[in-house]
């Protein structure tokens, strides 16, 4: 009988040699796949549960290195996303900038247009004016000069003849003529 205790207490004493560390192996890995990489779980046991739990160990320690290079990776991404978008909102701002710009020059082009049409405009109305004024100038220049002649004729005619009463009759109708003009 005491055979049998000996015998229970030494099964249930390498049962929970096993059992124990196993069960610390599994919740560690259940901790792993929850994604807590904070805890040490390194065993000092020598046998195969102490070199399951030592891989379990190396292997949270690999995956936080590699947590943190991701980590870093999208920090990094995030900081160059927020640069782009920075350089995107300032490029916005100089082309909204310069779009403004380009329509006030637009409408000032528009008004020197405009100026430029008017001053056209009032160049050929002046130019009109003076060829009116040269016309009319013509006009008064053979007057004139009928005037002259006319005044040549009386002069040759009182020199040849007696002037008489009747014969300054052309000289006051090219007068006459002369005053109507002006």
């Amino acid at each position: 009988a005491a055979a049998l205790v000996l015998s229970l207490v030494l099964a249930t004493a390498i049962t929970r040699s096993i059992t124990v560390p196993l069960h610390r192996a599994v919740v560690r890995a259940a901790e792993v796949a929850a994604g807590d990489l904070s805890r040490d779980s390194l065993e000092t046991r020598g046998d195969e549960i102490g070199a399951l739990m030592h891989a379990m160990h190396d292997m949270s320690q690999k995956l936080a290195q590699v947590v943190g290079t991701v980590r870093g990776g999208a920090d990094a991404i995030a900081l160059a996303t927020s640069e782009i978008a920075s350089g995107n909102q300032d490029l916005a701002n100089r082309t909204e900038e310069q779009a403004s710009s380009l329509q006030r020059a637009s409408s000032e082009l528009v008004q020197l247009t405009e100026a430029v049409r008017q001053y056209v405009d009032q160049t050929r109305q002046a130019s009109d004016h003076v060829q009116h004024a040269t016309e009319v100038a013509a006009r008064g220049g053979r007057t004139v000069s009928e005037v002259v002649h006319t005044m040549d004729s009386i002069s040759a005619s009182a020199n040849s003849q007696r002037v008489r009463n009747n014969d300054l009759r052309p000289l006051a109708d090219a007068i006459r003529a002369l005053g109507e003009m002006s």
